[in-house]
């Protein structure tokens, strides 16, 4: 390329004085041919004429020879003043293009409004081999702008939630308006006989039951008896470890344990099926929103006492809780309750009260824990179980299990009731004092 220059630019001469690349040497004026020109002005046309076919034929030789010429992408872009900007773009000074190893500098500087809207000049029809590089300048504006408008709506959102979150208001609560939802009295734990004798789980709850009603550890006014002052009145020996409780306790057994209990020490009460839903002596009329009422009106009743039996147990319930489906209404009573479908985790019942109940049961055995939370769905699940399907409260991770039985159909788990009755005597001094 350099061979290339050097043979045409002696015969350009004059005819390009604007053209300034690197590697130009300068016209000798004492070339011969030059001074024939000037000295005769009759043959200057002929010359300049000469010239400028010269000329054509050089710039038709350059551009084949570009034609043929191998360009390689730009390796590097030059910026020389980056703060110089026009209509808020940057404009590059110096680009450098690598032809065939030698570097070939091109300036293009723009200094008017009409060469800084021109299309850019590329090498070989190739917009890559860009003369001039243009750069979109990604400004500070937009990025403030864009911050301005994100801290905006953090406020906004901000001050959204801080009025949400001061929630409902609190400043009529008391403690009597949490009472009825969160019920548990402390003297019905205080009874529970734990621990018990090897499967005397019927016994140990029907004794809870009994120090309640009628004992001062609960509501009575009799000293409290034991499981063993028990055992003696049901006419049990010792050594009562010995004592195979489990093939004749059953639901009839408790109610006339606690017959024999109270005729012993002079008090009345009597005991029935709160709520049986299956197998025999079912409670027909009872459904499970009016058992569940009846439940927790006799929780609060310091005359009721409860014994649920479930999977070869016996224990107590003594409280439970309405817990509501809305955080906001953490501190509200239940009837301002938001009521939402809600499905039990067994997906067998669905609940649509507009809280979930749990009731607290106190437990005589002192292989679990002193009390269980149990949800009211958990306690219906079981309940409505049939052989040889069933589901074990204690252990509800286990969902709905089967046994292999011939006996199908039935289902001995229910929840009774035992209820104080005041003596005659009492009854007669209280309406003549009437």
């Amino acid at each position: 390329m350099g061979s290339l220059l050097s043979i045409l630019r002696p015969k350009i001469g004059d005819a390009l004085p604007d053209i300034n690349r690197t590697n130009h040497t300068p016209v000798d004026e004492s070339d011969s041919e030059y001074e024939s020109c000037f000295e005769d002005d009759a043959n200057h046309n002929t010359i300049v004429s000469k010239s400028q076919h010269s000329l054509g034929q050089s710039s038709t030789f350059i551009s084949e020879s570009l034609k043929s010429v191998k360009l390689k992408t730009p390796t590097k872009y030059h910026y020389n003043d980056m703060s110089k900007k026009k209509n808020g773009f940057l404009l590059p000074e110096q680009t450098h293009s690598v032809i065939e190893g030698s570097v070939m500098e091109e300036t293009s500087v723009s200094s008017s409004s009409e060469e800084s809207d021109s299309e850019p000049l590329t090498l070989g029809g190739d917009p890559c081999l860009s003369s001039t590089a243009w750069e979109i300048d990604v400004g500070s504006d937009l990025k403030k702008s864009a911050q301005k408008s994100s801290k905006t709506k953090f406020r906004r959102s901000a001050r959204e939630s801080q009025e949400k979150s001061q929630g409902p208001d609190l400043s009529g609560l008391t403690n009597e308006i949490l009472a009825e939802r969160k019920v548990l009295d402390l003297r019905r734990w205080h009874c529970i006989s734990r621990p018990q004798y090897k499967k005397s789980c019927g016994l140990s709850s029907v004794v809870s039951v009994w120090n309640y009603l009628y004992s001062n550890l609960g509501t009575g006014t009799l000293p409290p008896i034991t499981q063993e002052a028990a055992l003696h009145c049901l006419g049990f020996k010792p050594p009562f470890e010995e004592i195979r409780f489990g093939p004749f306790t059953g639901n009839a057994t408790l109610m006339r344990w606690f017959r024999r209990l109270n005729e012993r020490y002079g008090v009345h009460g009597r005991a029935y099926y709160l709520y049986k839903p299956k197998g025999r002596l079912q409670t027909r009329t009872m459904t499970d929103e009016s058992a569940i009422t009846q439940l927790k009106n006799g929780l609060v009743d310091e005359k009721m006492g409860f014994i649920y039996h479930c999977l070869n147990h016996y224990f107590c319930p003594i409280g439970y809780e309405d817990t509501p489906l809305n955080p906001t209404e953490a501190y509200l009573p239940t009837h301002a309750f938001t009521s939402i479908p809600e499905r039990d985790s067994t997906e067998a019942l669905t609940c649509t009260t507009p809280c979930t109940t749990w009731f607290f049961i106190g437990e005589p055995s002192r292989c679990h824990p002193p009390i269980h939370c149990k949800k009211w769905c958990d306690i219906l699940q079981d309940l409505h179980s049939e052989s040889p399907y069933y589901f074990d409260i204690r252990q509800t991770h286990r969902g709905v299990q089967e046994r292999k039985t011939k006996k199908k159909g039935r289902n001995l788990h229910c929840i009774i009731a035992f209820k104080k009755i005041e003596s005659l005597k009492t009854a007669k001094y209280k309406k003549i004092g009437s």
